[in-house]
């Protein structure tokens, strides 16, 4: 209930009296608004200074949790891409070097070894640290399919296909006469000189 001068008078206060009861209370309501204005002030103030650090903290976590975890996963993942790709062409480098070894054994190298190697489905051969589990299997393998590129070594009277330096002819007119196609190109590759003897003859 507001004070009033009439409720004052009726109590038989003086007029002098009233009026300065009236002052001192109308200061009275004064400083409690202002008070009151200032503690919603700061309320607001308060409220906003809050929401304000709710949100650095919603870009914070934001940023270690979308951002530079998402950043490291990508570089991660590209990195171990990478990596799995390198250790995949040294493994492919490797055995390429393996079965390239198996093929040179059996007389066949140069191009044709690498031509043979790139035709080859070298996973179908198991390697057990650094070597063949079962040479001999990769060697029949490779005879059953490359046979025809294997220098053959037969006995005397037989067409050689690398002869000897000294001591005459290998080859006779007659065997030469007898000699597929295919064995007279390796005779060919292998002894030019006596291929081209052979031939004037």
């Amino acid at each position: 209930m507001a004070l009033t001068r009439k409720m004052l008078k009726a109590m038989g206060i003086e007029d002098e009296k009233i009026e300065q009861i009236i002052e001192e209370h109308a200061e009275t309501v004064d400083a409690l608004k202002k008070q009151r204005d200032e503690a919603k002030g700061q309320a607001g103030e308060a409220d906003e200074l809050k929401k304000q650090l709710e949100d650095a903290q919603k870009q914070l976590e934001g940023m270690h949790d979308d951002g530079y975890k998402a950043k490291f996963e990508q570089l991660k993942g590209e990195f171990d891409g990478y990596k799995a790709d390198v250790e995949a062409e040294k493994a492919k480098a490797a055995a390429r070097s393996l079965f390239k070894a198996q093929v040179e054994k059996l007389g066949i190298t140069g191009s044709r070894a690498d031509s043979i190697v790139r035709a080859t489905d070298l996973g179908a051969f198991e390697v057990e640290d650094g070597a063949y589990k079962d040479p001999k299997a990769v060697e029949e393998a490779i005879k059953n399919d490359w046979g025809d590129f294997i220098p053959k070594v037969t006995t005397e009277g037989a067409f050689v296909a690398h002869p000897p330096a000294q001591g005459g002819q290998a080859v006779t007119k007659e065997q030469f006469a007898k000699m597929t196609l295919r064995q007279r190109n390796e005779l060919f590759n292998s002894d030019r000189d006596a291929y081209e003897a052979l031939v004037k003859d």
